[in-house]
């Protein structure tokens, strides 16, 4: 089983929210330990030591109401002059604090941030050789080194000798201006003052609060909205997959927003209706697990050719579409396969072919209100051979067989426009799903040290 933290998460309470993979090494895992792991590169002895990942999360304020995180894992708050450090640990989020006594019962100080499966580790500042956050081993060691670059640099008021004084609140200011001083979080850009502000507002929220008539914001009353992310940063690119592609795409929804949706969007003037934006990213690979781009929202295509793959990002993570063959009624059903919309709740993913060759590309895939499109794909992709009749007792490759299947044929001539092949007349084309293929092969990228981040077919989570 792959640890949790392995699929990166969007957070609703915090959109802007950013995060990174990291790793500390041990040399023996825990009897039963329940995570999937990876030996360190550079050595195919079976003796070398296993990396065990967790996410180190950015953001404001503390992460009492945050939805995403794993134990194990660790959150910097970067609220200007008051940062604070916090580990999940096997009772939910402690924050950090150095309360200046013995650095060798570190272990066994109430106020100890400890791993929640390794702990001999402690969650502490690295400053040698490099400034660093971790789950160190040996942390006494860490703690003498953190108090003395600290006390050099007049960061903090109590000395190694002066143990068991120290008032928390004094202790708790000391911590943020140490972590302040840390290259690595000094580095990271600062959030913009309209996140601060939403945060602080959702942190402290009003007793009252009303709009007026001529406000913009179209949040639900006790709620605070922010600007969508496709418009904050229009055109994302990743560090992970820099060959990424993505356009940005929309539906339009009602003219009311569901209660809580977390972003500040504006009704169009003709009709008073909501337009909902996301990106759509296309690789020739699943999508990384540590994928730096993309938000709930949004939807990935993998264009790997002979095995096409469509994801949505919801608040778990990416889900990959496919048809199971189950019935659909007048509503989306209650299924843990289906990938449905995080903010508008009544719609979901789905990739419909159409019945003509009229258009770019043979369909069209987005999130869509009630399954009716859904039923009327099914029956095309039918009707044209590019699946069955008895999806319901295929098997799982089956199943994801039939949906690459069913996206080639939806996106064939997109992808060939894309690639700079020059695409016969639509009228002349087959409708055999093996002779939509695009004409110029796509090559696979993917590097062998980087796993698809994908939720599994029978469910949401590994």
């Amino acid at each position: 089983m792959n640890p949790p933290t392995h699929s990166l998460q969007t957070s609703l309470v915090q959109p802007w929210l950013t995060s990174e993979l990291k790793h500390f090494s041990v040399e023996t895992l825990p009897v039963n330990y329940p995570h999937q792991t990876s030996r360190e590169s550079g050595s195919g002895a079976s003796d070398a030591r296993h990396k065990i990942l967790y996410f180190e999360f950015h953001g404001v304020g503390p992460p009492h109401d945050l939805d995403v995180g794993s134990p194990g894992d660790v959150y910097v708050d970067l609220t200007p002059g008051a940062f604070a450090l916090w580990g999940y640990t096997k009772k939910g989020w402690k924050q950090w604090v150095d309360m200046g006594q013995d650095g060798k019962s570190t272990l066994s100080n109430e106020w100890a941030v400890l791993h929640p499966v390794f702990g001999d580790r402690v969650l502490w500042i690295g400053v040698q050789p490099a400034h660093c956050i971790s789950w160190f081993d040996e942390g006494w060691r860490k703690v003498h080194a953190s108090r003395r670059w600290a006390l050099d640099r007049d960061l903090m008021g109590v000395t190694p000798r002066e143990v068991g004084i120290k008032a928390k609140a004094v202790a708790l200011k000391e911590a943020a201006t140490m972590l302040a001083k840390l290259k690595p979080l000094r580095e990271i850009p600062e959030f913009p003052e309209s996140i601060l502000r939403a945060r602080e507002k959702r942190l402290n929220p009003p007793r009252q609060r009303s709009l007026s008539p001529l406000s913009d914001c179209s949040s639900i009353e006790g709620d605070v909205a922010v600007e969508h992310p496709c418009n904050m940063n229009p055109k994302p690119t990743s560090r992970v997959q820099p060959q990424i592609k993505v356009e940005l795409k929309n539906f339009l929804a009602g003219n009311t927003l569901p209660t809580g949706y977390p972003y500040q969007l504006k009704p169009e003037v003709s009709n008073q209706r909501y337009r909902i934006p996301y990106f759509q990213f296309s690789d020739t690979r699943p999508p990384a697990r540590n994928l730096d781009v993309g938000t709930a929202g949004d939807v990935y295509f993998d264009l790997t050719p002979g095995a096409y793959g469509l994801y949505g990002k919801t608040a778990s993570g990416w889900q990959r579409w496919f048809d199971p063959g189950e019935g659909l009624g007048n509503q989306w059903p209650d299924a843990s396969w289906l990938v449905r919309h995080p903010h508008i709740t009544d719609r979901a993913l789905w990739a419909v072919p159409s019945k003509t060759h009229a258009g770019t590309g043979h369909g069209s895939i987005s999130w869509f209100r009630g399954p009716s499109s859904a039923r009327e794909g099914r029956s095309t992709a039918r009707q044209r051979g590019i699946v069955s009749r008895d999806l319901q007792t295929k098997k799982e490759k089956e199943k994801l067989g039939e949906a690459s299947k069913v996206l080639e044929y939806v996106l064939s001539e997109r992808v060939e426009a894309g690639s700079g092949a020059s695409g016969s007349s639509p009228a002349k084309r087959s409708s055999s799903a093996n002779e939509t293929r695009p004409k110029k092969k796509l090559k696979r990228v993917q590097d062998k040290d980087e796993e698809p981040a994908f939720i599994h077919m029978t469910g949401r989570g590994n």
